[in-house]
């Protein structure tokens, strides 16, 4: 029988024991050791440790200019432009006026067109009617009867003063004179609102002829902005023919979302076309359409008006304050996202440094970030999606 020595007991001093099946440090050594071979096989691109936000790129002129990455300063700003918006120039309603037929008649002619500029009394359109003809007549008729009471007024003060009537049929005299002088002013009154101008009445009661040519002319100095009537139409009393505008003077009609109407108030700025025109924010409306789920934003052009015409639809940017100080406004090119969340590429002597940034405004061409830059810092604003791609590389948070 062939003795077997014992195995060694654990607890004897000197006695090896068995490794463990998990060793923490070996797999830490292990990574560090694939971040060095990778840095080692990508040299110049390598991630170097630093305080900032993320970790320095390293990146050399000859790549930066191989990945086309381009380098340019953040632009300090206070306030951020909205998306753009749909609106509508519009005119003023105090700005605006109808002009209406003021007797019944036929469209005869018409002289001015929709766009056409106009000045104060200038003809627009003539009608035949046959109502002016009974207002003139009404009004000969009031002069006729003034002239009467007139002269009974004059016989009966006359009569007074010898002693012959009494005092009362003086009284009746001079209301009969009051009450003819009142229609007079009523049938003249008429014929202004038929439109007949101060001439037209000077010669009527002159020569006592009447006219059915109506003459419409225009109230104020303007723009056609529309018309209502065609050549040989019948209207009637008080129906429109054209609608003027005075054009030194425009608004906007902007449709917001609810949400963001929130943070529009007055005063605030308004870049039309591209800059193209320029206004400020008048009012912000409280109902909210029914289509649309949106508000009515109302502003005034201030700048740019030979840009915009009447009717014509338009987008429109507004601007809002930044709550909380100023913002930097920066190419769409030059953002990045990673992890969820948003970076900026800041540029140092050895390369560049992800910077991560909160996006306040989306405007059309750019974005305006919160970050923690200075006036003086560079920043990538081209092929920020290559260096994108040189720090997942690295392997670095």
């Amino acid at each position: 029988m062939i003795d077997r020595p014992a195995p060694p007991s654990p607890d004897k001093p000197g006695t090896p024991r068995a490794a463990p099946a998990h060793r923490p440090g070996r797999r830490l050594r292990r990574a560090a050791g694939l971040v060095l071979t990778l840095a080692l096989m990508a040299p110049g691109l390598a991630a170097q440790s630093g305080d900032a936000a993320g970790p320095l790129l390293s990146v050399s002129d000859a790549q930066q200019s191989a990945l086309g990455i381009t380098v340019g300063r953040a632009d300090p700003v206070s306030e951020a432009f909205s998306a753009p918006l749909p609106g509508q120039v519009v005119v003023p309603n105090a700005d605006k006026q109808m002009v209406t037929v003021g007797a019944a008649g036929v469209v005869e002619r018409m002289l001015v067109n929709q766009g056409e500029r106009v000045e104060k009394g200038q003809v627009l359109a003539e009608l035949q009617s046959p109502e002016l003809v009974q207002i003139q007549r009404g009004f000969i008729q009031a002069l006729l009867a003034l002239d009467l009471a007139e002269r009974e007024a004059d016989r009966d003060r006359r009569l007074r003063e010898e002693g012959i009537i009494s005092e009362r049929r003086l009284q009746e005299s001079e209301n009969a004179l009051d009450d003819a002088r009142a229609r007079r002013a009523e049938q003249r009154q008429s014929l202004l609102l038929a439109g007949l101008a101060e001439a037209d009445l000077d010669r009527l009661t002159e020569t006592r002829q009447f006219d059915s040519r109506l003459v419409l002319r225009a109230p104020i100095a303007g723009m056609v902005v529309s018309q209502r009537a065609t050549v040989g139409e019948r209207l009637e009393r008080a129906a429109p023919v054209y609608e003027l505008a005075q054009i030194n003077r425009l608004q906007l009609e902007i449709h917001a979302p609810i949400d963001s109407c929130r943070q529009f108030t007055d005063g605030l700025a308004v870049s039309i076309e591209g800059g193209a025109a320029a206004g400020r924010v008048m009012a912000v409306g409280c109902i909210v359409h029914r289509i649309d789920q949106g508000v009515l934003v109302r502003a005034e052009v201030t700048e740019g008006l030979d840009a915009l015409r009447p009717g014509q639809l338009i987008e429109a940017e507004i601007a809002r304050t930044l709550d909380d100080g100023e913002g930097w406004r920066v190419p769409r090119s030059a953002v990045v996202r990673r992890d969820g969340r948003t970076y900026l590429f800041v540029a140092e002597a050895a390369g560049f440094r992800p910077l991560a940034v909160d996006v306040v405004a989306r405007e059309p061409d750019s974005l305006v970030v919160r970050a923690a830059l200075t006036p003086d810092d560079r920043i990538a604003t081209g092929g920020s999606s290559a260096l994108k791609g040189v720090w997942a590389e690295t392997g670095a948070q």
